[in-house]
């Protein structure tokens, strides 16, 4: 049994756990449905479409650019969005994934939420912006 494997096991109490978390919250969840949906799809959007387009406009090949195009979701959603997209290696996109998601956010993502003055939908609105990831422990 290795390290990864250790991990694993804990992998259904943390869901557990975060879900019995997100219970406890529902009435402040539903209160803010509209700032965490509307930040939800907006930041999907603007990843895929920003993607796609500083691609572009960076010269990127095409198989690159589509390689790239689910960098904002986790390895094991990416890798068949990659196959999807006829991306040949799509070992490229678990890098990119690697590079540009949790780990980015998890860094930078709680620090935004200290800029400025947010209040309880503020707070709601850079967390759905970020990723849960990124800012679940300051909420």
């Amino acid at each position: 049994m290795g390290g990864g494997d250790l991990l694993m096991s804990f992998l259904g109490v943390v869901i557990l756990t975060f879900g019995f978390k997100i219970y406890s919250q529902r009435n402040l969840m539903t209160r803010h449905a509209p700032e965490i949906f509307g930040a939800t799809l907006l930041s999907s959007l603007f990843s895929l479409f920003g993607t796609a387009a500083a691609g572009k406009l960076l010269g990127l090949a095409p198989e690159l650019t589509r390689a790239i195009v689910p960098r904002s979701v986790t390895v094991a959603l990416a890798m068949p969005i990659a196959q999807q997209l006829q991306v040949a290696d799509v070992s490229i996109t678990a890098v990119v994934v690697l590079l540009t998601g949790e780990s980015v956010w998890c860094v930078c993502g709680g620090g935004l939420l200290f800029v400025g003055s947010f209040d309880g939908s503020g707070r709601m609105f850079v967390g759905g912006w970020v990723g849960v990831d990124g800012v679940s422990g300051y909420m």
